[in-house]
């Protein structure tokens, strides 16, 4: 019994050994084989390295020309979708809205509100924009005298996360009044089933925009630092997904590295950010802060660099922003809506609410590009409605 056990345990090792030997002649012979080849055959080599090398330019090619066209796409004044039926806002009149944005700091969200304003008060209703600095306390208070003044409906967003607000949003929803999120999340996204609507915006393909801008006017060759705030803002997932979409398929040669930075600290930790990524990249030829009302944060930054090389492609077309472009050299790129347009859909989308109709679908303001080449047409100095067209003003008078 001792005896068999031996052998079997003989023959175990033996197949090991012999497994082992197969092993390394296996891959020995073919890198043996491969540099005898290569030895023998230099002509090849040089076949195949050029090979590799004209597949890589025709891929780069392919991806400048596919960065091109989505810019292409969205040049131009949008056309108008019809969210949904007709609806009779006189029903609304003396009705109250309040709206809570992220930050009323950030020019984009204080003026998208100002627009819910002039919009609501033609037809009637009130509204109020709560303003605050980006803080979770802030907000909360903005819940807490809305739900105080009775309001009819609250609107939550330029970029919050309804999870942050779980608890005020049960006390409306206690209260009776219904919470819509506006401005929050990209269509690619779940709304959370607490909110009873959303008007939403086109998150994703901005950060397309704007990394398709940097590979088109690089070249293929974009060195980029994207700025951005997915720790604490619900809408910059999307954006960024959007931006690490189109490097991936069109440019994934180019050189991309991203920062986070939370909304409240934007005024004290970009500029250090971009300083540091100057400093250790000198190659680096284009940064890209995912919302423009990052850009006044990124340029003094640039200039104490002396970084004439480098460029800023951006997203939400602030007239500021786009006066740089006109008149500076560092703002290549600002993809935005037309901020009536949103002020518009996110009201039609609280009618829609507050009338107990069903919600809109895709009410959202779409996309237009701004560069060098068409920027004179926002104006001088640039307006949040010049350049955009009067499409949604035409469009939503009819259905109201």
């Amino acid at each position: 019994m001792n005896s068999s056990k031996r052998l079997a345990g003989a023959r175990g090792r033996l197949g090991q050994r012999i497994r082992l030997f197969t092993a390394v002649v296996t891959l020995v012979v073919p890198v043996t084989l491969f540099a005898v080849a290569s030895q023998g055959d230099a002509a090849s080599q040089h076949r195949l390295a050029s090979a590799v090398a004209s597949h890589a330019t025709a891929h780069a090619t392919a991806g400048v020309a596919a960065a091109t066209a989505l810019i292409k796409k969205y040049t131009g004044i949008p056309k108008f979708v019809t969210p949904g039926p007709k609806l009779n806002p006189a029903k609304l009149k003396g009705k109250t809205i309040y709206t809570i944005f992220s930050s009323t700091a950030i020019p984009f969200c204080n003026d998208v509100g100002l627009t819910v304003t002039q919009a609501a008060t033609k037809l009637g209703m009130k509204s109020v924009v709560w303003p605050n600095s980006g803080q979770l306390s802030q907000w909360v208070q903005g819940f807490n005298q809305a739900i105080a003044a009775h309001a009819a409906l609250i609107n939550v967003g330029c970029g919050i996360n309804a999870a942050a607000v779980a608890p005020q949003i049960a006390a409306a929803k206690k209260a009776g009044i219904p919470v819509v999120a506006a401005h929050s999340y990209d269509l690619s996204q779940k709304v959370p089933a607490s909110l009873s609507a959303s008007q939403y915006a086109p998150y994703k393909i901005a950060g397309e925009l704007e990394a398709a801008w940097a590979i088109k006017d690089t070249n293929g060759a974009a060195d980029v630092l994207v700025v951005d705030d997915v720790a604490d803002d619900v809408s910059s997932p999307a954006l960024v997904a959007g931006i690490k979409l189109v490097f991936a398929q069109d440019c994934p040669r180019c050189k991309v590295t991203y920062k986070d930075v939370p909304i409240p600290s934007w005024g004290t930790q970009i500029g250090p950010v971009v300083s540091a990524a100057l400093s250790s990249d000198p190659k680096l030829n284009y940064v890209i802060p995912i919302y423009d009302g990052m850009v006044n944060f990124v340029t003094p930054a640039l200039t104490s660099h002396n970084a004439t090389g480098v460029k800023i492609s951006t997203f939400n077309g602030t007239p500021a922003v786009l006066d740089e472009m006109r008149t500076g050299s560092v703002v290549a790129f600002d993809s935005a809506e037309n901020f009536p347009w949103i002020g518009l859909s996110i009201l039609d989308q609280d009618m829609r609410v507050m009338l107990h109709m069903a919600p809109g679908h895709n009410e959202l303001a779409p996309l237009q590009a701004w560069t060098k080449t068409n920027v004179k047409a926002a104006g001088t100095p640039a307006s949040y409605s010049n350049g955009y067209g009067s499409v949604a003003q035409a469009g939503f008078a009819k259905l109201w």
